[in-house]
C-alpha cells in the first residue's frame, strides 16, 4: 500500500506495518509505502499507518532602517525583490541547499525545500514545510543604494534563536536556527541602510 501525495503542510513521519506484517519506506523515502504484506484467507490487517509531522517555518524581512536602532518599526520601508537562501541540515542528516532543480523538488514531495526565495512587495520572505533540524539564512547580494545594517536572528516558537553575523559582514546571514516539528521562526530580519544623495559642489571663477 503506497500513500502516494504528502499531506499539505506536513513532513514525511515514520510509516509502520501493522499485524499482517510487511515492510515498510524510511522517512526520507516518499511516497511512503508498506510492501511485502502476507495476508490468509479471511484475515484482517490492521493497523497500518502513515506517520506525519507538522512543518516548520522560517520567516522574516528585508527593510531600510530608517532610525537606525537595529530594529524593524512599523512604517520602515521593505525591500522587494531581495534573494534570500536557506541551507543547513535535518533531522535525517540531509543537507539543504540551494538551487534545487523543480523537477527534483516535485519528484521528493517537499522533503526538502528549495533553498532559495526572494523577497515580496513588503519586504518579507518565508520558507514553509521545513523538517527538523538547524538552518541558516543568508543575502548573498547586498541591495542596490544600501549599506549593510544590523542583522537580527529573531525568535522561535517565541524564544531568542540564532545567531546574526556583526554589521559590516557580508554577506548578512543568521545560522543555527533551530527548528522542531511545527516551529515557527520569525523576525529573522535584515536591515539596511539607505545611502545618502552624493552632493558634489565645484567652484570656479570667470577671469575679469
Amino acid at each position: 500500500m503506497t500513500e502516494p501525495n504528502q499531506p499539505a503542510g506536513t513532513v514525511n513521519g515514520i510509516t509502520v506495518p501493522g499485524s499482517s506484517g510487511g515492510t515498510a519506506t524510511a522517512p526520507n523515502t516518499v511516497p511512503s509505502q508498506i510492501s511485502g504484506i502476507v495476508m490468509t484467507l479471511n484475515e484482517n490487517a490492521t493497523d497500518y499507518n502513515f506517520g506525519e509531522a507538522p512543518g516548520a517555518s522560517i520567516a522574516g524581512k528585508v527593510y531600510v532602517d530608517e532610525n537606525l536602532n537595529g530594529a524593524y518599526d512599523d512604517g520602515e520601508a521593505g525591500i522587494p525583490n531581495v534573494i534570500v537562501v536557506l541551507n543547513g541540515n535535518d533531522d535525517l542528516g540531509q543537507a539543504v541547499n540551494a538551487p534545487m532543480s523543480a523537477l527534483f523538488n516535485a519528484l521528493a514531495m517537499r522533503l526538502v525545500v528549495n533553498g532559495t526565495t526572494a523577497t515580496d512587495a513588503n519586504g518579507d520572505y518565508r520558507f514553509d514545510t521545513l523538517r527538523p533540524g538547524t538552518y541558516t539564512v543568508t543575502e548573498p547580494d547586498q541591495p542596490p543604494l544600501t549599506t549593510d545594517g544590523v542583522t537580527t536572528p529573531g525568535t522561535v516558537n517565541g524564544a531568542p534563536d540564532g545567531t546574526a553575523t556583526p554589521r559590516g559582514t557580508l554577506p548578512s546571514a543568521i545560522s543555527s536556527i533551530t527548528l522542531t516539528p511545527g516551529a515557527a521562526a520569525v523576525g529573522a530580519n535584515f536591515g539596511e541602510i539607505a545611502d545618502s544623495p552624493r552632493l558634489e559642489v565645484s567652484k570656479s571663477a570667470a577671469p575679469a
